[in-house]
């Protein structure tokens, strides 16, 4: 029930559901929260109720769930996951306990590189950043390899927080080359990567770097139902003309933008989108 739970909270915070409108019509907010955490059981027919608000198949849950089933990576970083969402210490700290044993009893590559993913994760609860010698080794894998794929998206993500700006320009730079192969079908972490170096260099107030990343952002066509990814594009030139020119007509361009997020009931999104754009604001009054 524990896998269930944690492939329940990943579509859940994929499709930008909050725990009430999941459980809504189905279970408790409280039961879907220990479900999700695998604190309890749930009824077959809830299970295909709460799919079904997923829009998500059983077939398509079952290769999920067999896929998470035999990646113990993939179950540590989705609990690390939760932990760092939730600003649960105590549990980051057991979770990184467990990685780092399963990393001493696996020699590979990727044993080590998911340990300094998810030591990173813990360390942004604490607003640290990585020792110098796993820093050293996670970059240099990064720029090695030619072609990223899913997985190098994801490490990279999750441990930028303690990549220093100038090397996070140069990767980030370098994604459209070295995601060619699989652009499309990792285009939405793309984006979010793209995004998020946007923020970096609008707190360092590096705004040539600023340009050019949103000259990138704009520079991908979105599909109408990539909602997210148009948000995004939209959601850098706002701030960054916030930012730059902080007048009342700038402000309402980001109200504006956030408020679609809380009308599509993206209470998660909502909260942290604001939250960035709160911070500029009370830096530049």
């Amino acid at each position: 029930m524990e896998n269930i739970g944690t492939i329940i909270f990943s579509l859940r915070e994929d499709k930008d559901l909050s725990l009430e409108n999941l459980a809504s019509g189905v279970l408790s907010k409280s039961q879907l929260s220990k479900v999700e955490r695998g604190l309890s059981d749930i009824s077959a027919t809830k299970f295909l109720k709460l799919l079904d608000k997923l829009h998500i198949t059983f077939s398509e849950f079952n290769l999920l769930y067999k896929d998470i089933s035999t990646s113990p990576e993939n179950i540590y970083l989705l609990k690390m996951t939760q932990a760092l969402i939730s600003g649960n210490l105590n549990q980051a700290n057991l979770i990184e306990s467990d990685v780092w044993k399963f990393h001493t009893e696996n020699s590979s590559i990727y044993a080590k590189l998911n340990y300094i993913m998810i030591k990173a994760m813990r360390l942004q609860i604490e607003d640290k950043k990585l020792d110098r010698d796993s820093l050293a080794f996670l970059i240099d894998y990064l720029f090695k390899v030619s072609n990223w794929t899913r997985y190098e998206l994801i490490l990279y993500g999750n441990t930028m927080t303690s990549i220093p700006l100038e090397s996070i320009n140069l990767l980030t730079k370098e994604i459209s080359y070295k995601t060619t192969l699989y652009k499309k079908i990792n285009l939405s972490i793309i984006i979010n990567l793209l995004f998020n170096t946007v923020i970096l260099n609008l707190e360092a107030k590096n705004y040539t770097q600023v340009d050019y990343f949103i000259r990138t952002l704009s520079s991908n066509e979105f599909l109408d139902i990539q909602l997210g990814e148009r948000f995004l594009k939209e959601y850098a030139k706002a701030l960054y003309d916030y930012v730059r020119d902080p007048v009342k007509i700038n402000e309402e361009k980001n109200l504006n933008l956030l408020n679609i997020l809380k009308i599509l009931d993206s209470d998660n999104l909502f909260i942290a989108y604001s939250k960035i754009f709160e911070d500029f604001k009370n830096e530049t009054n």
